[in-house]
Parts: structure tokens; C-alpha cells; sequence
């Protein structure tokens, strides 16, 4: 019995914790904005698999992540990095699938920085690590034109890397909490983002 349980639980290991999913919930990896130009293709923006390691660095030097945990804070950025690279590596696979899906469909794809950890890999979870700027509310109005609000973490470097990708898809964005980010946090923690938080209050 024993042995089949490590077994099942082996074969399990690249489903990512969510029966094939790159996450448990695909509005955390993906968000169709549909047509921003009517003369242009309908955007989605994906969750990026790729580090990109001046964020990273953005993530690593804000020192309130990783001191009070159970190691030296040191160590638990070793732990971090190793896991962020392990989630990383999992949600490849099945970021690529969306992508040719979502291409397939006639969609131009824009990659948006993306940092978390599986559940079964966040060892830091008493606090929050998951940075996502897919779970946004996008709409349109004759006095705004295309716009989203997203919520903001508390890492600057963060914040300006997505705005500037919203903005290069023809999208006003606005931080709802660009004082305090204790709301974002809390919200990530429970894995959901403003998307989810508001999408049954209509």
C-alpha cells in the first residue's frame, strides 16, 4: 500500500498540484484583455516562465520576506531560490500549451512577470511570496478607453514592470492600494487576486 502511494504520488508530480494545470485556478496565469485596437489581433497576457533575475533581485532585497522565519533570513532565500526555480521548471510545461492554444486561436501572447510557489514548495508561507499581475479587472469606458486596476505588493520594481506591460498593450492602469498592500497580500495568501475577489460581487 505504501508503495503504491509513493507511486501515485510520483506520477502526480508534474500535474502541479492542480490535475494538469499550471495553477489551480487558470485566471492566475492567464488574462484575455480581447481586442484593445479594432484593426489588431486580440491580446492575452500570459504568466512568464522565465526569471527574469533583476526582479528577482527587486524580490530578494526586500528584507521583510525572509527574516523571522525558522532559519537565518540567508537561508531562507537559498530555500526561495531553490523553489521558485522548482515551481518555476513544473509550470513550464503547461505555460507553453496555453501559449500555443491561445496563439492557435489568433491571439498575440505578452508575457507578464510572474514569481510563486507551489503550495507543496512554499516553505515561507507565513507570509506572502506570490507575485501575479494576471488576476486584474480589465474594462472599457468612453472617458478612460481600455483600462485595468491591479493590485500592488509592495515591490516597486514589480508594480512598474507590469504597468509598463499593460501600457504597451494600450491599457490605462491604475494600483487600487498604492499605499498600503496588506489587502494584496492577504488576498494572495489565499490564492486568489482582485479578479477573483470581486468576480461574484456583480
Amino acid at each position: 500500500v505504501a508503495l503504491r502511494g509513493r507511486e501515485e504520488r510520483d506520477k502526480g508530480e508534474e500535474k502541479v498540484d492542480n490535475e494538469g494545470q499550471a495553477d489551480f485556478h487558470i485566471d492566475l496565469d492567464v488574462c484575455l484583455l480581447g481586442k484593445i485596437q479594432p484593426d489588431a489581433a486580440p491580446i492575452a497576457l500570459l504568466a512568464d516562465s522565465e526569471i527574469d533575475f533583476t526582479l528577482l533581485d527587486a524580490v530578494l532585497a526586500k528584507d521583510s520576506l525572509f527574516d523571522q522565519h525558522f532559519l537565518p533570513a540567508n537561508e531562507m532565500q537559498k530555500i526561495y531560490l531553490a523553489n521558485l526555480g522548482e515551481t518555476m521548471r513544473r509550470r513550464a510545461p503547461f505555460l507553453a500549451q496555453y501559449q500555443e492554444t491561445l496563439e492557435g486561436l489568433g491571439y498575440r501572447v505578452v508575457k507578464v512577470p510572474d514569481f510563486r510557489l507551489l503550495p507543496t514548495l512554499n516553505y515561507l508561507g507565513r507570509i506572502n511570496l506570490n507575485f501575479n499581475y494576471l488576476n486584474i479587472l480589465i474594462w472599457r469606458s468612453e472617458k478612460t478607453g481600455p483600462s485595468c486596476l491591479y493590485a500592488s505588493y509592495g515591490i516597486a520594481a514589480l508594480d512598474e514592470a507590469a504597468e509598463q506591460i499593460y501600457q504597451s498593450c494600450g491599457l490605462r492602469c491604475t494600483a487600487i492600494n498604492p499605499a498600503g498592500t496588506a489587502g494584496a497580500n492577504e488576498m494572495m495568501m489565499m490564492r486568489g487576486g482582485l479578479h477573483c475577489a470581486v468576480s461574484k460581487l456583480a
